[in-house]
């Protein structure tokens, strides 16, 4: 085996296949690091004769490259083909508890050698990297489209989803117990996720695209066979036990932030108390998180990013009102400020529902946090004016 991995690495013209050669599609459930919650596809390519048996996988990056978060949010990160021996690669999936699913594709010798032969010539030092884009162009769309266009015929797969969702409601399914990623993803990810995927475009999950692998079919010449000959369990991984609510879980924590804020913010209309500190850092964060997502929007080359309409009630404005907010010589003027964000904020509340873009529940405390914030001053304003009023009478 050290041998043909050794060869595949060298050589011009690839070893010719047996016709007991298999090529697969090889399918591992979700892990639990951020970067395997989605699952995994790669191709197995096995030949007893040749005693070769090794797997093609789109998946690799280096998470120590220079910037890689920095590159990875703007939509630059490349990964690679690797390639290694099949059983290296089943026995590292079972050791971290994940499942590996074989379905041995229906091809005659001709298109597995050709397939086989692309591979190779994919694998070159000079075409082995690519640039990764989570919905288009990952390690389940590169199998897909090495499959595809290396058939003599035509494969075809079902031409509607069987349950069809949008991109986010699709990412939703594997989140589990990652809400903070889920979060996280929900806020840069724009409008465009929540468009209802195709059926072609749901296969960037390696699961579902192995549910479209069973139900297509090779047209050659208007005869018809199915895509997949054969499906095997490699290995089963034990069931995985039920998530439970944490109390780490965002909405939870975003929920005692509310009623804590919203606690001071009474107080302080009672009267009893000034919190200083408190509206530079509400509006402080929350015009954070603005700069970043609009940072995102307008630098990210991620297809699905823009536009993002969470900057309408995390507004980068409100990073700079912050600061502003520490001169009180200019606090009558930044008062209407509180207006406009007060009025902002309610008109999104009741909007929400009918925009084209999708939030996470968090977001709506995110929103609260801040309108309670805004319409305190905006109560205190009324009632000083009210109160200047009654004195010049």
């Amino acid at each position: 085996m050290l041998f043909v991995l050794v060869s595949l690495k060298g050589q011009t013209q690839p070893l010719p296949l047996s016709p007991s050669s298999e090529v697969s599609l090889i399918t591992c459930s979700p892990g639990d690091e951020i970067y395997a919650i989605y699952g995994h596809s790669a191709i197995r390519v096995k030949d007893d004769v040749q005693r070769m048996d090794v797997v093609f996988n789109y998946g690799v990056f280096d998470f120590n490259a220079p910037h890689f978060i920095y590159r990875f949010c703007k939509g630059q990160t490349d990964y690679m083909l690797s390639v290694c021996d099949f059983p290296s690669f089943a026995e590292y999936y079972k050791e971290e508890g994940r499942s590996v699913y074989e379905q041995v594709l229906n091809l005659t010798p001709e298109e597995r050698q050709r397939l086989f032969a692309a591979l190779l010539e994919n694998y070159k030092i000079e075409n082995r990297i690519y640039r990764y884009n989570f919905f288009f162009n990952n390690c389940s769309t590169k199998v897909r489209d090495m499959v595809v266009n290396n058939v003599s015929g035509k494969v075809s797969f079902l031409p509607e989803s069987l349950a069809p969702r949008s991109f986010r409601q699709l990412l939703k399914l594997y989140m589990g117990g990652c809400r903070w990623v889920e979060l996280g993803i929900n806020m840069i990810v724009g409008s465009p996720a929540d468009e209802v995927a195709s059926a072609n475009e749901e296969m960037f999950l390696p699961e579902f695209m192995m549910s479209h692998f069973s139900f297509a079919s090779i047209n050659v010449a208007g005869i018809s066979k199915p895509l997949v000959s054969q499906t095997n369990v490699i290995y089963q991984a034990p069931a995985r036990p039920p998530y439970y609510l944490s109390i780490l879980n965002p909405f939870l924590v975003f929920l005692l932030v509310f009623i804590s804020v919203l606690t001071l913010t009474i107080i302080e209309l009672r009267g009893k108390k000034n919190f200083a500190w408190l509206d530079p850092t509400v509006y402080g964060l929350v015009g954070l998180a603005g700069l970043i997502i609009l940072w995102i929007t307008c630098c990210s080359e991620h297809p699905a990013v823009r536009p993002n309409l969470n900057l309408i009630w995390a507004l980068p404005l409100h990073f700079f009102f912050a600061i502003a907010w520490f001169f009180k010589k200019i606090r009558g003027v930044l008062n209407w400020y509180h207006l406009f964000t007060s009025i902002l904020l309610i008109l999104f509340i009741l909007s929400s529902y009918f925009l084209p873009q999708s939030f996470d529940c968090v977001v709506y405390l995110f929103v609260l946090i801040l309108l309670s914030r805004s319409l305190r001053h905006v109560f205190q304003f009324i009632k000083e004016r009210r109160i200047a009023s009654v004195g010049n009478i």
